[in-house]
């Protein structure tokens, strides 16, 4: 790790050897629960690239929180993850509606209500699986990622906020979740320091009302910024990402990269990278940097294998062993195991 004259810390190849060790006597629960809530219809790959990205990053179980119409192509693609639905068609409870509210009620499910939702839409959302479910499932986890694909509906509106104010673990906070926050910026009464910020410049540009060239020149700036006033990790996403780390104070500059990452569901791997992450017991900060490096040095593999034009977001997360791979060689053989 290096120090810049501006004092931004740069991680390096060498840095791996910090993620922590897996233990010889150690379960999947060592590592684990990571709790992803993501995905919608239609987007479906968005929650399978988060969990496949924390499973590549160290997590040891991975349960995945989305709609029920989603469940068959995860349980096919990562057969590995534990899928957790709800259903869509439940129709949204509104103060117009009494007799659906006492149902609703009566099922264990809740109706929020938000001061500063958009005119002209219905002020009343239904989370869509009961409260008492989601409390559990938070309360057992190691870690949690809210919002890859999540998008911007009644339901989402409910799970976001239900899952900000009750929350107690590391949260790493993304793409439609941060969209939300930005249109309700009420819900930040809920921020706790442990919480993740993973916004590309146009996420950014929603939380602060930046326009993205100043984002784009100014990141450094902007992301302490945002840190500071809120007491929450930033990893501001761009071609050299700076991530202000709440715990520490510490701004890193991630070096690592390629304009081939620059496909769709790059970031849903990246939230997954940093949630693994934490898994292994990384600081948020911490877990930010160095999943931002990875992701970085990842990407670079997999371009070298496919090309600039040619790698998939999975290529990125299925690259990530190779990268960590340095890592786990110094572990071996303090273990007297190469």
């Amino acid at each position: 790790m290096r120090k810049e004259a501006d004092d931004a810390l740069v991680l390096e190849e060498s840095d791996l050897c910090r993620i922590p060790a897996r233990q010889r006597e150690s379960n999947k629960g060592t590592y684990g629960p990571l709790l992803c809530i993501a995905g919608s219809e239609g987007m479906a790959g968005a929650a399978y690239l988060t969990a496949l990205g924390a499973y590549r990053s160290g997590a040891g179980l991975v349960r995945i929180l989305t709609p029920e119409v989603n469940r068959s192509v995860l349980q096919i693609q990562l057969p590995e993850a534990i899928v957790e639905s709800y259903d869509l068609e439940t129709e949204a409870v509104t103060a117009e509606n009494p007799e659906r509210q006492f149902l609703a009620q009566q099922q264990g499910s809740i109706t929020v209500s938000e001061e500063e939702e958009p005119a002209g839409q219905a002020k009343n959302q239904r989370l869509p699986l009961s409260l008492a479910r989601l409390e559990e499932l938070l309360a057992s986890s190691k870690a949690v990622v809210i919002g890859p694909g999540l998008g911007q509906s009644e339901a989402a509106v409910a799970l976001v906020k239900e899952t900000l104010s009750r929350c107690e673990v590391p949260l790493v906070v993304d793409a439609d979740a941060l969209n939300l926050i930005a249109r309700r910026p009420s819900l930040l009464s809920y921020r706790k320091s442990n919480w993740i910020f993973t916004p590309h410049p146009g996420e950014m540009s929603r939380l602060t009302e930046h326009e993205i060239p100043e984002i784009l020149c100014e990141s450094r700036a902007i992301a302490a910024a945002y840190r500071d006033h809120y007491g929450v990790t930033v990893c501001l996403k761009t071609s050299e990402s700076i991530i202000a780390a709440a715990e520490s104070r510490k701004i890193y500059r991630n070096e690592s990269g390629t304009p081939a990452l620059a496909k769709a569901g790059s970031g849903d791997v990246l939230s997954g990278i940093i949630a693994g992450l934490l898994c292994l017991g990384m600081e948020p900060g911490a877990a930010a940097a160095y999943g931002a490096y990875l992701h970085g040095r990842a990407g670079q593999v997999a371009a070298g294998k496919f090309s600039l034009h040619g790698i998939l977001a999975r290529d990125i997360a299925d690259a990530v062993p190779t990268v960590m791979r340095s890592a786990q060689t110094i572990e071996l053989e303090d273990m007297g195991e190469e």
